[in-house]
């Protein structure tokens, strides 16, 4: 790789390359006098020193440390050019050529999905390192979860399950922690973030630890991690770097009620889908592309779309009453979320979070409730308490809690579960 930055170019023509081999590199601008001195002392005393000491490169002159992530022999990038080439380290050639060549939905999801790994360093070496791990075995096609999406729509109602059998689907690392039925020149895709399940996981561990006799220390510490996320304050490598591991039994319980949730989620953006609602949709936002030439774009609803696409995720599914009950209560528990992380944001940077196209989170919940058989889900009244219990819980975190984390919630880096993570990893050695 090689920068365009004159500094950079300075810097790279001044290291001992070999010509016969394609570098992958990080360029670590002004690092502070203090973090050279650690890193190169944790470098030292790594007990992969031999393996990893040729990866970095510090040049004192314009102070820029150089991270090379990977090195791969010419030959074996024949055929891409400078472009393509720049995927090759989390990407296979057959992978590059296909987001390249884009020829169907399918391809544009793939597409999308590096290009948002390609556009942030911590993402790119999150994957560069997963393909490293896993050599041979590795594939960046099949890396993203899909098995939630094809479990819900094994119980959509058949006549729009017939209209989504076709729809590419399935996670998506980007900054944003949201969900997206997204119109495309091939069609729609529907895809969630990573860091969507991220907040969703710890705002229930947040809420519901004190059930599994979590300690107080690690259940607050859910909350700001979740919260971080949201801001893109937290580190997005959540795959070689656990922020602590929980008893299996806890994991379970919290992992299958942010699945119920999740499940919500795509059933809401499937609905988006079979009610026609992208025909009418408006253009709010766009996202360069590869080329820099041509542009995704997105769509936002209508506030009754929203609604409807709330409702339907419900009601048009064959889930017995029992797990529809969990559907819906999945979906009171992500508004009751998304409502926390709304008050936190307004404390902490006052202005409106929720547009005129998507309703707030607290009425989303209530027509839900108005809309559905009583005898699904939270009844009225247990929902009411909910609701009233929530808005207490927010209040006192807002006045006891919040004023004396701002730091914690706004620093760069990663948060631990402080009972749950036995040892920690250096960055950029061991991850």
């Amino acid at each position: 790789m090689i920068s365009q930055v004159p500094k950079l170019q300075k810097v790279l023509h001044k290291l001992e390359i070999d010509k016969s081999l394609y570098y992958d590199v990080e360029f670590i601008e002004n690092p502070s006098a203090e973090y050279i001195k650690q890193f190169f002392m944790d470098l030292e005393s790594h007990k992969d020193h031999k393996k990893l000491k040729d990866n970095f490169i510090y040049d004192e002159e314009y102070n820029v440390l150089v991270h090379i992530h990977s090195k791969f022999p010419l030959k074996e990038l024949e055929g891409l050019n400078d472009e393509e080439r720049f995927f090759y380290s989390f990407m296979s050639k057959v992978e590059i050529k296909r987001i390249f060549n884009i020829k169907n939905s399918e391809d544009y999801l793939l597409r999308l999905r590096a290009e948002q790994v390609q556009g942030d360093m911590r993402f790119k070496r999150v994957f560069t390192n997963l393909k490293n791990r896993k050599n041979n075995s590795w594939s960046f096609t099949q890396h993203f979860e899909t098995s939630l999406y094809n479990k819900y729509l094994k119980k959509l109602k058949a006549e729009h399950r017939k209209k989504c059998l076709n729809i590419p689907r399935g996670t998506i690392h980007a900054a944003e922690a949201n969900g997206m039925c997204l119109k495309t020149p091939f069609g729609n895709i529907i895809t969630l973030s990573s860091n969507l399940r991220q907040f969703l996981y710890y705002m229930n561990l947040f809420l519901f630890g004190h059930n599994f006799e979590v300690p107080t220390i690690d259940i607050h510490t859910s909350f700001i991690l979740a919260v971080r996320i949201m801001f893109g304050k937290e580190s997005p490598d959540f795959e070689i770097d656990s922020r602590g591991k929980l008893p299996k039994f806890i994991d379970r319980e919290i992992s299958k009620l942010t699945d119920w949730q999740m499940s919500f989620i795509i059933g809401h953006e499937f609905a988006h889908h079979y009610l026609d609602h992208l025909k009418n949709s408006k253009l709010s936002q766009s996202l360069n592309v590869l080329s820099h030439k041509e542009s995704h774009t997105f769509y936002t609803y209508r506030q009754e779309q929203e609604f409807e696409a709330d409702l339907n995720s419900i009601i048009q599914t064959s889930y017995s009453s029992e797990h529809k009950s969990q559907l819906l209560n999945g979906a009171f528990y992500f508004f009751a979320h998304l409502f926390l992380f709304d008050q936190i944001d307004n404390y902490l940077f006052p202005r409106g979070t929720y547009s005129y196209t998507h309703p707030k989170p607290i009425d989303r919940m209530l027509t839900l409730r108005e809309s559905i058989k009583e005898d699904i889900g939270m009844s009225k009244s247990e929902l009411n308490d909910f609701i009233s219990n929530t808005k207490e819980f927010s209040n006192f975190y807002l006045t006891e809690y919040v004023p004396f984390h701002v730091d914690q919630i706004e620093m760069e880096g990663s948060v631990y579960l402080p009972s749950y993570k036995k040892s920690y990893k250096i960055d950029r050695l061991d991850m």
